[in-house]
């Protein structure tokens, strides 16, 4: 609930905290209605929130090598899907 009202905190690191499936998904349901959030980690891998929304347009983001786990999926395939410039993932 708090990061759905956030309008201060910009980056959050929650790497060490094993946030499971349940927690991502409540993580990637927040992200929807917060614009302030900018960076990301959920495992390990800092993630450039705008530019996964598409606020920060790119047509091509390389995650490849970060060794991204299950969590970092969710929130990615949450936020991608309002993207309309990614074309490459």
């Amino acid at each position: 609930e708090a990061l759905k009202v956030n309008g201060v905190m910009t980056e959050l690191d929650v790497s060490w905290n094993s946030i499971g499936p349940a927690g991502a998904t409540a993580i990637a349901a927040a992200l929807r209605g917060n614009a302030v959030l900018t960076k990301l980690n959920l495992d390990g891998h800092e993630l450039d929130l705008p530019k996964l929304r598409g606020t920060d347009p790119v047509e091509s983001l390389d995650l490849s090598g970060k060794h991204l786990g299950s969590a970092s999926a969710i929130v990615i395939a949450s936020l991608i899907a309002g993207n309309e410039v990614l074309t490459k993932l």
